[in-house]
């Protein structure tokens, strides 16, 4: 992902001060919540959030960790004045969550891929939203609708080959073995794409610009490299997976995967590749994107 940065300085800090600081962040991705944190690496003295949802949206909550908090919920009303002079009024669900003394969850344990996911703490992922006259729209609600969303957008690149069609035909000239067209292609999209430093399951940018251009994040040159292999006549198809940085999805949701990585099937069984990573193997994924388990769309 990329990130902007903005620095405020704070004047006559010393030992024992304490920080305030209020920001707001406004985006177009009415859909996403951050997930909120309850623990630190050092003790919280006093916790409270916050949570506003007005009626035309709902969320579904996560608990995760074992530092657990339950929120007080109400209702309250509130409304909107339109441009015409008109006013619509509407309830907001709030979640109020409020804890003393947390304990802190320090980053030393040796053996932990992603401390974060054992940090007390919940996430909003949405699920549907309504506006007045307006039918429902439904969101990821089971890994099925998760798989189906992301094909959606991944489907038509794995079908388009014009772009790399005579490379791989010179590639594969006289080769007849599927073992051997998997270790070619394989060894050709990382010699000719190389990896941004972006995660992703669906490319950034098409995939005709990618490869003209030799760079792209992990979905566009996984995705690139499994619609060579289908052209080449091999089962291949994209695996999701969640990188230990984004840590690991326990439950539905289209945020839970970060990264997409491929698998071909034989006779004896998978045989998964990373052509993002310059010294992966067959069957020999980097560590970022060992992280339980995947699934297969």
């Amino acid at each position: 992902a990329n990130y902007g940065q903005k620095k405020v300085t704070f004047t006559n800090v010393k030992e024992g001060s304490i920080l305030e600081f209020k920001y707001k962040l406004i985006s177009p991705h009415i859909t996403v919540i951050d997930p909120l944190s309850f623990q630190k690496d050092i003790p919280v003295k006093k916790l409270y959030y916050t949570v506003e949802v007005p009626e035309y949206f709902n969320f579904k909550s996560r608990s995760k960790g074992y530092y657990f908090l339950s929120p007080q919920s109400k209702k309250i009303n509130s409304s909107i004045l339109w441009g015409d002079g008109s006013k619509l009024d509407y309830q907001v669900l709030v979640d109020d969550y409020r804890a003393e003394n947390v304990p802190p969850l320090k980053e030393d344990e040796v053996f932990v891929n992603n401390i974060n996911d054992y940090r007390g703490g919940v996430s909003y992922e949405i699920n549907w939203i309504q506006f007045p006259r307006s039918n429902v729209e439904y969101f990821s609600t089971t890994w099925e609708d998760v798989t189906k969303s992301v094909y959606s957008i991944i489907g038509p690149e794995l079908k388009r080959s014009s772009y790399y069609k005579d490379d791989l035909t010179n590639l594969l000239q006289g080769v007849t073995d599927n073992g051997e067209k998997l270790v070619k292609i394989f060894q050709f999209v990382k010699e000719k794409v190389k990896w941004d430093g972006n995660y992703g399951t669906v490319p950034y940018n098409s995939l005709k610009k990618v490869y003209k251009e030799g760079t792209g994040n992990v979905g566009a040159i996984n995705i690139m490299m499994i619609s060579m292999l289908r052209s080449a006549g091999l089962d291949a198809n994209p695996v999701l997976v969640s990188s230990k940085s984004n840590g690991t999805p326990l439950f539905p949701t289209r945020n839970g995967f970060n990264y997409v990585v491929a698998a071909v099937t034989f006779p004896d069984g998978y045989v998964l590749l990373d052509a993002s990573e310059t010294y992966s193997l067959p069957n020999m994924l980097p560590p970022r994107a060992l992280n339980w388990k995947g699934r297969l769309i």
